[in-house]
């Protein structure tokens, strides 16, 4: 059942072994992770940023010509935890099919809304936005301390 994957969070702690402000390359990309906001305690359901990593190298940096690039930034803000992926973002369809790559059916980011719901009720929020080159995806939850 989905809920069930929702009921069992995963805490951020398992970025603690990394150091707060990083990055690492692959191929023609790199990702860089800024991490120094990030309570190491907040809940968060599973498998939340893992599908958004994929579509940002999928359709971001393998279709790039140049050296693609995936940005991080997870920071508690009050009573609020917000998580940004940020790569480059071809403008046309046509480049990414010229590139073999298809357009997306956007069921990566339903399926995420829908745990967001399901864990959060009304409380979270997922945007996207492109623009200037850049796709970016927002996640906005309640911060909940997994500590114990």
């Amino acid at each position: 059942m989905a809920a069930a994957s929702c009921a069992s969070p995963t805490r951020l702690r398992w970025w603690s072994a990394t150091p707060r402000s990083s990055s690492c390359a692959w191929g023609s990309g790199y990702a860089s992770w800024e991490l120094d906001g990030a309570p190491l305690d907040a809940l968060l359901p599973r498998l939340l940023l893992q599908p958004i990593l994929e579509n940002a190298i999928y359709h971001g940096v393998e279709p790039a010509t140049g050296v693609g690039d995936v940005q991080v930034r997870i920071e508690r803000r009050g009573d609020r935890v917000l998580a940004v992926v940020e790569n480059a973002h071809l403008q046309d369809g046509v480049a990414q099919s010229a590139a073999g790559h298809r357009e997306g059916n956007h069921m990566a980011l339903d399926n995420i809304r829908e745990r967001l719901n399901l864990f959060f009720d009304s409380e979270a929020r997922l945007e996207t936005q492109v623009a200037r080159g850049r796709c970016r995806v927002e996640i906005e939850i309640p911060y909940r301390s997994g500590a114990k």
